[in-house]
């Protein structure tokens, strides 16, 4: 078994750390020397050791949602020429996918973790091309794998795109390390509560 992590977030800027660059990391780590990382990017360099394949993005425009348009059957080419090595391809976001949107992949396993999604997006106030959201529509489409962190994104994906339920699997994030050593300390004061989500 031999597994290709296709990905803008193996190496990402410090205002680029996400859940994708949590995901990436998790995925490294458990898979180890059988997964390789394909990584697209605007071609900034970083200190950070760089990946088994690197290609950098023929069309930078600043506008998050016209680049990954642009760049779709440039992903597409890259990953095709890559994919004999390979048994599974992972996306680790929908937009990585755009490429294949008209040609699924065939004699590969692919496993897509769409990340984000236009109802989301459109929540937090971005404005979504129609030609995006029906990028994601016809790629989701055409794979059969689906994994999400969120309950929430998967209702959107039923719900939004029309997927059957039993497509998409829920597996939590969770948390990746708690502080070596816990110090306690008393409390003269009511308890207070906090919970942080994603």
């Amino acid at each position: 078994m031999r597994l290709l992590l296709v990905t803008e977030k193996f190496k990402p800027r410090p205002d680029q750390c996400d859940g994708g660059a949590r995901l990436v990391q998790a995925l490294r780590g458990s898979f180890g020397p059988i997964l390789d990382v394909a990584q697209f990017d605007d071609g900034q360099e970083n200190d950070q050791p760089a990946p088994v394949f690197r290609f950098t993005y023929p069309n930078a425009n600043t506008n998050r949602f016209t680049r990954r348009i642009a760049n779709a059957s440039f992903i597409a080419s890259q990953v095709r020429t890559l994919l004999p090595s390979y048994t599974h391809v992972i996306f680790a976001h929908i937009s990585m996918q755009f490429g294949f949107a008209d040609a699924p992949l065939k004699d590969v396993i692919v496993w897509t973790f769409p990340m984000f999604l236009t109802p989301s997006y459109a929540a937090s106030g971005e404005i979504v091309p129609p030609e995006y959201t029906r990028l994601e529509r016809d790629s989701l489409a055409g794979t059969g794998r689906i994994l999400t962190p969120s309950y929430f994104e998967k209702l959107q994906l039923t719900r939004y795109y029309g997927l059957p339920d039993e497509r998409i699997r829920v597996v939590p994030r969770g948390v990746s390390k708690f502080p070596p050593t816990l110090s306690k300390r008393p409390s003269l004061d009511t308890p207070r509560f906090c919970s942080v989500g994603s």
